[in-house]
Order: C-alpha cells, then structure tokens, then sequence
C-alpha cells in the first residue's frame, strides 16, 4: 500500500517515526506530512530513509488560527498527487484537515484512520470540552473509517458515541522507548549532585509547567506534610512556572521545592527519585509516569481520563482526584513509612510499564492496518 501520516513534527520524532520505519520494513511505500511546532523537521529528514517523501504543511496548534487554511489546501494537494491507498492521522488540528482533506478520496477507495491521543472530552471534563471538541468530532466521524484510541475511558466512548465509524480499536498508545531509562546510575552520586540527603524524600515530576499538569497540588500536598526532608523537584518549562515559583514561596517551601528546567538528563535523575508524581486533570496516557514505573518507581497520580488505565490505588502507588492536596499529602506519608509497600510497588511497576514499551504498540498499529 501507499500510505500517508500525518502529524505535527513533535509528535512525529516522538512517537511515530518506529511506526513509519516498521510500514516500509513491511513493504509499504511511505510518505509524511506535518506542520512545525517545535522546529524539528531536519531531524526527522535525517532519521528516515530518502524513499519516504516529506511533507511541510501549514497548521497551528489552535484551531482557530488562519494559517490553517492554508494547511488544509496543501493537504489536499498532497493528497490528490499522492495516490493513497490508506491515511493514517494523528492530533485534534491536523486529524480534522487531513480527514476534510481526504474526504472525497474515500469514495475512490481511500481508507483514513484517525489516531486519538486522548480526547478532550470525557467523564469530568468541563462542559467547554463536550461543547466544542465533542461536536467536531461527532461531526468528523463520517470521514474516519477508522479510530484507534490510547485509553479505556476513550474506547467506550467512542464505541457509544461515533456509531458512523465502524472500526474502533484501543492500543497501549504510540509506544515508549525505555533505552534512555535501562542505564547503570550511580544512585547516590546523583543525589550528592542534587543536594539531598540519605534522609530526604524525593518526588519528581517530568512535563510541561502547565495547568493541566497540575503540579501545584503537590506543592500543595508539602505544605500540608510539614516534613522539610519530602523534596520536590520539577524537570520541564512552561508558563505556570511564575505562578508555581509564586505558590512555594507563599508556602515557604524554597528549601524543598527546586525547577530543573528542560533536561535530557531524566532517565539519571529518576533513577536517584523516591517516588513521581503526575496529578493531570487530563491525559490520553500519560508517558511521563509509565517511565517512573519503568524505573521501579510508586506513582501519586490524579484518577483522571487515561492515567486510569494503568494507575490502581496501593499496587501502583496512590491515586485521588486532582485537586484533593490531602490526599496526596496521606499518600506519600504512606509511601515514606512503609518500604515493604514501597518494593512490592517496584515490581508491580516495573512489569506493568512493559505493556506500553514500542515493540508492542508497533505491532498493535501493525495489525490494525493489515485489515485493510
């Protein structure tokens, strides 16, 4: 077949390149479209082989934003020269251009399947969301013939709701590669590094500083700890940072709460981590924290949309709503007493997060397209 993907650049170099190579290596002949948002496209020319043709197209993050226009012209066009037998499309912008743009393609035989990584819309999400991302895709439906979700909650979703698309499926999401992870750490080095103690307790959390993230409710939790030896510390960048740099101080929290910033380093400084905490309001997945179980780590996370699917209350760590502080307070208490619990968890993590490793998801993928 020839097939076309499309993504933004990011979620292309992230996730979906070991999907791309897996097609060709199956015989298939593929090409790819994105639009740029973390300007990454030279990396992605130099990781695929010259067969595969290289897309750039004009779309914003935003719906709303002009330029989108533009981009859904040159999908179309790429699409009419293309001669496709099969789209595969992934994210809320680009998979509703891709699928307009393929529209009157499907009556010439071409198959397009959707990619949702995590609705917008689900059980607890503000009617905001139900009111706009629901109706798009309520009225999308009638140009996807097929629909891979990443979550449980997602899948039944979809299967109540999208009854225009007959090919639903749910797979453990785009695949997580744990090479940068299976490392030799010198553990007690890297905690001299960061300036902890052997008393202190180290929670980390790796993700954007946002308010769907959430991660003031764990600064929250500290405060409401008193326990000066409980540390937190925050690898990513974003623009709630002020505000949380604003809420330590509030709480006089300066000595245990520190910003890592961006850093290739994670693998090194999980490894070094007593526990992670990843307490979205709302996540497809959430890879972040499916790589903390990779390393043997208790996970605190939010009870929210896909985290559930792998985060269980006492065998994978502690999970509350994601505004509950006390909660979270209660259970890194528990997690600091108890070491038993704390090993029983580490096995229990490290066994489960291989359900979500790439080789798995490749062949998910792999499988849903044979059926075409």
């Amino acid at each position: 077949m020839k097939i076309l993907v499309t993504s933004t650049d990011s979620m292309m170099i992230q996730f979906l390149i070991p999907h791309v190579k897996k097609l060709i290596e199956n015989g298939h002949q593929v090409d790819i479209a994105c639009s740029v948002v973390k300007g990454r496209m030279e990396e992605i020319k130099a990781t695929l082989p010259e067969s595969v043709n290289i897309f750039t197209v004009n779309l914003a993050r935003s719906p709303i934003k002009p330029s989108n226009l533009k981009g859904l012209k040159q999908l179309k066009k790429i699409i009419a020269n293309g001669n496709y037998n099969f789209v595969w499309t992934n994210e809320p912008v680009m998979g509703v251009m891709t699928r307009l743009a393929a529209k009157k393609y499907r009556k010439k035989g071409l198959k397009v399947m959707y990619m949702a990584h995590g609705f917008h819309f689900f059980k607890g999400a503000p009617k905001k969301n139900w009111i706009i991302f629901y109706t798009i895709e309520k009225f999308m439906a009638r140009y996807t013939d097929m629909l891979v979700t990443i979550n449980q909650m997602d899948y039944e979703l979809a299967s109540e709701k999208f009854k225009k698309i007959k090919n639903i499926y749910k797979v453990h999401g785009t695949g997580v590669n744990f090479d940068r992870l299976d490392i030799e750490v010198d553990r007690n080095a890297v905690r001299e590094e960061l300036g902890l103690t052997d008393d202190d307790f180290l929670i980390m959390s790796v993700g954007e500083l946002n308010e769907n993230k959430n991660q003031k409710v764990i600064v929250e939790a500290l405060n409401e700890l008193k326990n000066p030896n409980v540390k937190y510390f925050l690898a990513g960048i974003g623009d709630e940072k002020e505000n949380l740099e604003t809420k330590v101080k509030k709480c006089g929290l300066e000595n245990q709460v520190k910003f890592l910033g961006y850093t290739k380093e994670v693998g090194k400084y999980l490894h070094a981590t007593d526990a992670f905490a990843f307490p979205s309001y709302r996540e497809g997945l959430g890879l972040a924290s499916i790589e903390a179980m990779h390393v043997g780590l208790p996970i605190l996370t939010s009870n929210r949309h896909g985290i559930n699917d792998y985060s269980v209350y006492g065998e994978t760590g502690f999970k509350y709503h994601p505004d509950d502080a006390k909660g979270f307070a209660e259970g890194i208490k528990t997690l600091i007493e108890d070491s038993a619990l704390r090993e029983q968890i580490a096995k229990n993590n490290k066994e489960k997060s291989l359900l979500y490793r790439t080789e798995n998801s490749v062949r998910e993928i792999e499988e849903i397209i044979k059926t075409v």
